[in-house]
């Protein structure tokens, strides 16, 4: 009888363990955003600088443009396919004595062909490039001139955007 009731005593708490335990399940939502950065990589230098030494010369202006001007890197990182868009702030340069258009100047990225600006229109540069940290995108520009550019230093700002491809 003694066993009886120290197995009814065991078998008791195993089911009263068992019966009132339980589990939950939860639910936890979790976003990782397109997390994309864009750096200007110029050796330390915060503008391109045409003026002076570096000022166009008589051939360039009658050839009608200024080639081979080297505009740094742009470091792309990015967890997402992404795109890099360029626009000036304004359709024409400032400074100067007339009216040039920014669309007088042309971006490469990494010598896959040159392409104009288009004002303030954003005009993409890499499309859907893949997810990548540091990619170096090397910028060459191109000046075109033509008999109505006048004398004077022009500048402009350009903006460079990085976007997750939708």
């Amino acid at each position: 009888m003694k066993r009886i009731v120290v197995l009814l005593a065991a078998l008791i708490s195993i089911w009263g363990v068992t019966a009132f335990a339980g589990t939950q399940d939860t639910i936890i939502n979790m976003e990782i955003p397109a997390v994309l950065s864009l750096e200007w990589d110029t050796n330390g230098v915060d503008h391109l600088d045409l003026t002076g030494v570096n000022a166009i010369t008589l051939v360039e202006f009658a050839n009608g443009y200024k080639d081979s001007i080297a505009g740094g890197n742009l470091l792309a990182s990015s967890n997402a396919n992404y795109d890099i868009t360029i626009k000036a702030v304004d359709t024409y340069f400032s400074g100067g004595s007339g009216t040039k258009p920014t669309s007088d100047m042309l971006v490469d990225v990494n010598s896959a062909g040159f392409m104009a600006l288009d004002g303030t229109n954003e005009v993409t540069l890499v499309y859907n490039n893949p997810p990548e940290t540091n990619g170096v995108k090397t910028l060459t520009y191109k000046i075109i001139f033509t008999p109505n550019d006048t004398q004077g230093v022009y500048f402009t700002t350009l903006t460079y955007t990085i976007k997750a491809t939708l």
